[in-house]
């Protein structure tokens, strides 16, 4: 059995907000500022691993969740829309989009770790999602013509990946400290995610899409409990 959990704030960036024809005419496209946002996330496997001394082949099955928020501020018309954001822009302190949003996978994968010299360790993971559902929210404050948050749900498969690799240090026999990068790839493709949008005249149903990209660098601490691995 393994897992892993984490989190962090989303403290700056832009989100771009895109309206096409023929709902919005003419084509709309709107920038504004992230701040306060936040992410966490978590995984639980459980498996059965080959060993020799030095290197250890897993196999997993498990379960992933991803949750998001986003709060994006102030509005900047970059179309040319004389309607959106236009002819003034609405002010940076002034919250605009509230995007929150959830995701539940199964993961199913394969993981390797190798004792490359004295305390030290490579790790690697590479999980598939076969089934992934998404619960999005995506809520416009200042839109008069939008009742409440356009609400996104569906599901996919095969799309999705999680790649994974950490260098760690062991500082005694079951604790150690390191290293890592990771890559996750999440989606749900048209015709698999339905788009609610809560019209102030009445509510529509679409088929849109949802995919969710995540790189970077990261520092950990883990602690082995049991008997250490020869």
């Amino acid at each position: 059995m393994k897992g892993f959990a984490g989190g962090g704030i989303i403290p700056s960036g832009t989100l771009q907000d895109e309206d096409f024809p023929p709902a919005i005419f003419p084509y709309s496209s709107t920038d504004s500022n992230l701040r306060d946002g936040g992410l966490a996330y978590g995984a639980i496997d459980f498996g059965w691993a080959w060993r020799t001394g030095a290197f250890k082949l897993s196999f997993f099955a498990g379960y992933f969740f991803y949750a998001e928020n986003l709060n994006a501020f102030g509005c900047k018309q970059t179309a040319g829309n004389p309607f959106i954001c236009a002819p003034g822009d609405v002010d940076p302190s002034t919250q605009v989009i509230r995007q929150e949003s959830q995701l539940h996978a199964v993961r199913f994968g394969f993981g390797t770790d190798w004792r490359f010299a004295e305390r030290w360790r490579l790790t690697t993971d590479v999980a598939w999602l076969p089934y992934l559902h998404i619960n999005a929210r995506d809520t416009h404050l200042l839109r008069v013509d939008l009742s409440g948050p356009i609400r996104q749900s569906g599901a996919e498969a095969l799309a999705n990946v999680q790649l994974e690799a950490i260098l760690s240090y062991l500082l005694t026999d079951n604790f150690s400290v390191g290293i890592g990068a990771r890559y996750w790839h999440m989606q749900g493709d048209p015709g698999n995610v339905t788009i609610f949008f809560p019209d102030r005249f009445f509510p529509v149903d679409v088929s849109g899409s949802f995919k969710t990209e995540r790189w970077g660098a990261f520092i950990q601490a883990s602690y082995r409990l049991g008997n250490v691995e020869p």
